[in-house]
């Protein structure tokens, strides 16, 4: 779900997830759901079980944290001077 990681620092991993957490500050069931995924939560049921949210609530919240991930990726790749 997160493609940044392969490959990369734990620091630069770190800093991403702190950076996408801050930018997500208007958005706190999304931030939940990246904690979760973060934590190693991969199915639609394991990160409702970790959240506390219904399995269509992931689904709702996956697809609004989609469209914001794909902007945030972007601005952060250029941030810390990484080529895509």
């Amino acid at each position: 779900y997160f493609p940044f990681n392969a490959g990369i620092d734990d620091e630069l991993s770190e800093a991403f997830l702190l950076e996408l957490t801050d930018a997500l500050d208007d958005d706190p069931e999304a931030q939940s759901v990246v904690a979760a995924i973060w934590e190693g939560a991969s199915k639609r049921s394991s990160i409702a079980e970790a959240t506390g949210f219904s399995v269509d609530q992931v689904t709702k919240v996956k697809k609004r944290l989609q469209r914001r991930l794909k902007e945030f990726r972007g601005k952060f790749l250029d941030k810390h001077g990484i080529r895509d």
